[in-house]
């Protein structure tokens, strides 16, 4: 009974030094770094091969200067097979062949371009001041957009094209639990009383006090504050 032999082991490769090997089927070890550039390399040489049996260039600019920047455009996608870009290049050369007669060479560019004539809306959507002008009668439900309307910030009443605030900082202002009292009247407040006790005036803590007057600029050393009102 033959001993069976384990999936990967590591060896050391002249090209990669110490990698993974796997066992094939044919029976014996390959590094796998190695099996990866062939693939690569046999992936490479079809594109290349497959460009230069439709012609080499563009059908539409001409452009042949990048053989990896040359796409194909299956011109009726209920024969498509295979992507002839992506995972085709796995297959036979004659499959590659009969699949790329259904096809047209194109830039990249020039693809995208197609793409976006067939998608219907390359004419159609036209963006001015946030706002989107769609014939949503040539549109498929998914590609319509919300069209955004002007509204008033709920905090300023400043025109927005955002949904309740004009900012963050309205945002915040609006998110607010208690009125807080202003730089001069904090002032006066903290000459008077403790942190704790304004804050039991306004419902919070001494905490949330300190950060409204590290907000307003106000020196927080309370002997200083109380001798000469100083604000930094």
């Amino acid at each position: 009974m033959k001993e069976e032999k384990e999936k990967y082991i590591t060896r050391n490769c002249k090209h990669h030094g110490d990698v993974k090997f796997i066992l094939e089927g044919r029976g014996y070890y390959r590094c796998t770094k190695c099996r990866m550039d062939a693939v690569s390399r046999k992936r490479k040489k079809l594109k290349k091969d497959l460009v230069e049996y439709k012609g080499g260039k563009c059908e539409k600019c001409g452009y042949d200067k990048c053989v990896a920047a040359m796409d194909f455009h299956h011109t009726n996608p209920k024969e498509k097979d295979f992507a002839v870009s992506k995972n085709g290049h796995t297959k036979s050369w004659e499959k590659l062949k009969k699949e790329a007669d259904k096809c047209i060479l194109v830039c990249s560019n020039c693809h995208r371009e197609i793409h976006e004539e067939l998608n219907g809306y390359k004419d159609i959507r036209e963006i001015r001041q946030y706002q989107y002008k769609i014939n949503k009668s040539e549109l498929p439900p998914s590609r319509i957009r919300r069209i955004r309307k002007l509204v008033q910030c709920k905090t300023c009443s400043k025109n927005t094209y955002n949904k309740y605030y004009c900012s963050d900082k309205c945002s915040k202002l609006a998110k607010r639990k208690v009125d807080r009292p202003d730089k001069e009247e904090l002032i006066e407040l903290l000459k008077k009383y403790s942190w704790v006790k304004i804050g039991n005036t306004y419902g919070v803590s001494d905490v949330a006090v300190r950060k409204w007057a590290k907000a307003y600029g106000i020196n927080t050393n309370r002997k200083e504050l109380r001798l000469d009102g100083r604000v930094v």
